[in-house]
């Protein structure tokens, strides 16, 4: 006595390769459409008045370094000087948005003690 496959069975293996050749549809339409996108003057026949109008991302992989100096290195910032050779002031024109000319608003102190 043959065990006959059920109708279950034969409907679901009936749907499965309908599924799977939907998808392999789908697959070859993925990759004719990333193709067309990927085309440009350089890759295909097209004028290059049809290329992208952005330029690619940088195609340099991250190697997860910090980026900057060797560890342990000391850095040096350029410090301003305690007594500069030269100041220049410059004139203060216009208006605050409250109608008062900035010439004229009282100016505190840096919080550092320079002036």
């Amino acid at each position: 006595m043959e065990d006959a496959p059920c109708p279950h069975c034969l409907t679901l293996a009936a749907q499965l390769q309908v599924v799977t050749a939907e998808r392999d549809t789908l697959v070859a339409e993925v990759q004719d459409l990333k193709a067309q996108l990927d085309a440009d003057s350089t890759t295909s026949s097209l004028p290059p008045s049809t290329d992208k109008p952005w330029k690619p991302q940088s195609e340099r992989v991250k190697t997860g370094r910090p980026s900057g100096g060797q560890p342990g290195h000391i850095g040096k910032t350029l410090e301003m000087s305690a007594h500069p050779d030269t100041v220049i002031v410059l004139p203060v024109t216009g208006r605050c948005a409250c109608g008062q000319a900035w010439d004229e608003v009282l100016v505190c102190p840096p919080e550092n003690g320079r002036s």
